[in-house]
């Protein structure tokens, strides 16, 4: 997954305002919960507010540890480890520089396609 499909999500909130924080990623309006964890029979949203206006980054991976807040969680899930680039035998090789490859870190030509 991309890091954007887990950065986290700057809104403006509001002194006293009751919000409810998405917990299950189902929401179509996130970081806030639209009630679609209950077609999914996931968990519930998480209530909160703040005690003055201000401007906060929000959680979308769901695994910061001070909810609903980022915490930079989703920086260790978007990280792809290093391939392995160790030769196995001695011969030339193409490496990947596309995305396409069904074979990587190695070209196996998709980008022609």
């Amino acid at each position: 997954m991309s890091d954007a499909s887990y950065s986290p999500i700057k809104v403006s909130l509001e002194k006293d305002k009751k919000y409810a924080w998405c917990t299950c990623s189902h929401s179509t309006n996130q970081p806030f919960c639209d009630g679609s964890h209950r077609a999914h029979n996931a968990t519930p949203s998480m209530g909160f507010s703040v005690e003055e206006d201000k401007e906060a980054f929000l959680c979308t991976c769901k695994k910061t540890k001070n909810p609903p807040y980022c915490d930079g969680s989703h920086k260790a899930l978007n990280a792809t480890p290093p391939a392995d680039l160790s030769a196995k035998e001695d011969k030339e090789a193409a490496l990947c520089g596309c995305g396409k490859t069904k074979n990587p870190p190695y070209c196996d030509g998709s980008h022609e396609n």
